[in-house]
């Protein structure tokens, strides 16, 4: 993904935030997750690396798919950075969407 793209990408998800965002996902990205072609696979890992900088509702619905699609590669190395974060979300009772996407991924 070139460096325009990237910041084109990501001046769209804080423009139109995850109530636009969100939504779209799973039929636009997710579904290029398992796609055999590497450059396809990681355009869209980046993609959502991207678009998570500028919502937090993208970054845990990023990880829930990433935890779902590639358990082995994702779940591993990284539950030790990620569930602290995951479980503090659960406590803002303030956002209960956040809350249970939380609780999904």
């Amino acid at each position: 993904m070139c460096s325009y793209g990237k910041e084109s990408l990501g001046r769209l998800a804080i423009a139109l935030g995850g109530s636009v965002i969100v939504p779209n996902l799973p039929s636009t990205i997710f579904n290029f997750l398992d796609h055999e072609d590497w450059q396809i696979h990681y355009s869209v890992v980046t993609a959502i690396g991207v678009i998570s900088e500028g919502c937090s509702k993208v970054v845990i619905h990023a990880v829930g798919q990433l935890s779902m699609h590639m358990s082995l590669q994702f779940q591993e190395p990284y539950h030790q950075l990620v569930l602290p974060d995951l479980i503090a979300v659960l406590d803002d009772f303030d956002n209960p969407r956040l809350q249970l996407n939380s609780y999904v991924a």
